[in-house]
């Protein structure tokens, strides 16, 4: 990159390299199949993506036969693919890079045979070919690429046909695998929201050992941009700032809990069916059914004796594989155990999806439920118990579906422009709206303690 092309790496961007191609300068380390870098715009990540491209490519038509290498079908062809937003974005951005540093380059002139196209820079005699592509699904499918690279992938558009950000990943990701470790994917962007697919990716790949992941703001990775001269440019409009160029979207609005939910490790009580209280607690259950019926969220919490709110049980059913809703006996068989061995005493619903588990609970137990749909004034009552506790605590069992549901919930707007809270694309909020009708109705409710009888505690 230094030498060949000419380029002089930012210091950020050298460890990237190094990084990324570790087993390159030191064979005993693992070789890294995936670079997923978050950074803000201006930083250079286009570039750095660019002569990344032009690395694999250099890699791939030094080798006598890729595809006998490979041990693909007589001179079938291999790619490097770039992909955007759109294939005008593309041609602009890291293929552009490509193109320039390739197309008058001396030493790629001398020692290779290239075919240079508007979007397509070939090497016939071994099979090997840059491309650039835009973002939709028939473009990127059949084809063998031995490096992916999707530019600015949290701008793909979030829609469940053929221009889904994960289904593109995904489809690219997959395309790569007929060559092993050899096999590259490279996703970079600035994000464009908190629950967008490049903090997805980067957050997830931090745990994968195979996988760089990182983030950077503008002002870490380009050291010619300082934060300061930024703020300068943007004090009118500091939600760009920060979600542009200082990556913390949600430090610009849109997110319910920018600080993320507050759990605490304790036992929880719903999926312990052994579990029993060292002390009378009565407490409150809530339910909450997903409208296409393919998941249940319950909870559960109570008052301790120093009043503090205690969501101490967590709970989702799915829909099993093969089957086209969940069961409504199992759902309710569950329930009807879980009433007398915590001591249920009253809950809250917030649909009619499931009115006979209503209608049960009042049969059996005489427990009238209460209707109570969450909305934004809920969740900030939550918000504010978990930031500033006052006179009593909020202690909520840890879950990781419940985190990841509440970490993830937005705030929305609608046609009369009032405030709700939602999921993502594709996201769920069954746990976390149990959650928050269970502290709804522990903060402004007053419960009618009944003591199960004792045959009850028996029959689940």
């Amino acid at each position: 990159m230094t030498e060949v092309l000419g380029e002089n790496l930012f210091p950020v961007q050298e460890q990237l390299v190094r990084d990324f191609y570790q087993h390159r300068y030191d064979s005993s380390r693992p070789q890294m199949k995936r670079l997923l870098l978050e950074a803000g715009q201006r930083s250079g990540k286009t570039v750095l993506a660019s002569l990344i491209g032009i690395y694999e490519f250099f890699t791939t038509i030094t080798i006598d036969n890729p595809s006998k290498y490979y041990g693909l079908i007589k001179d079938q062809p291999i790619f490097i693919t770039c992909v955007a937003t759109s294939k005008q974005l593309a041609e602009d951005g890291v293929y552009a890079n490509m193109l320039n540093h390739i197309e008058d380059n001396e030493w790629f002139n001398q020692w290779f045979d290239l075919n240079i196209k508007e979007t397509r820079i070939e090497c016939n005699d071994k099979n090997v070919t840059c491309q650039v592509l835009g973002s939709w699904m028939n473009t990127v499918v059949g084809r063998s690429n031995i490096c992916a690279i999707l530019d600015e992938i949290d701008y793909f558009e979030e829609t469940a046909g053929k221009r889904g950000a994960w289904a593109i990943y995904e489809k690219l990701k997959n395309s790569t695998a007929t060559f092993g470790n050899d096999g590259h994917v490279v996703a970079i962007s600035s994000p464009r929201s908190v629950t967008g697919i490049i903090k997805s990716l980067v957050r997830d790949g931090k745990e994968d050992p195979l996988t760089v992941a990182r983030t950077y703001p503008t002002w870490k990775m380009n050291p010619n941009i300082t934060e300061n001269a930024l703020r300068q440019e943007y004090k009118y409009n500091m939600s760009a700032f920060w979600r542009d160029f200082g990556c913390q979207p949600e430090i610009a609005g849109g997110i319910q809990f920018p600080e993320g939910i507050k759990l605490t490790p304790m036992v929880n009580v719903l999926r312990t069916p052994n579990y029993r209280d060292k002390y009378p607690v009565s407490r409150v259950l809530s339910i909450d059914p997903a409208v296409k019926n393919d998941s249940f969220g319950i909870a559960c919490g109570f008052r301790d004796l120093n009043n503090n709110i205690v969501i101490d049980g967590v709970h989702k059913f799915t829909k099993e594989t093969g089957e086209a809703y969940i069961s409504p006996s199992e759902v309710s068989a569950y329930i009807m155990s879980v009433i007398p061995r915590l001591n249920i005493n009253s809950l809250v619903f917030d649909t009619w999806m499931f009115p006979n588990i209503i209608e049960d609970v009042h049969v059996r137990y005489n427990i009238v439920a209460e209707k109570h749909i969450v909305d934004k004034s809920s969740y900030d009552m939550w918000r504010g118990l978990q930031e500033e506790p006052g006179n009593f605590r909020l202690m909520i069992v840890a879950d990781d579906d419940l985190q990841r549901e509440g970490d993830n919930l937005v705030v929305k707007s609608d046609d009369t422009k009032v405030p709700r809270v939602d999921h993502p694309f594709n996201g769920s909020k069954d746990l976390a709206d149990c959650v928050c009708n269970c502290i709804w109705f522990l903060t402004m409710k007053e419960q009618v303690v009944q003591v199960p009888r004792i045959a009850d505690l028996y029959v689940w």
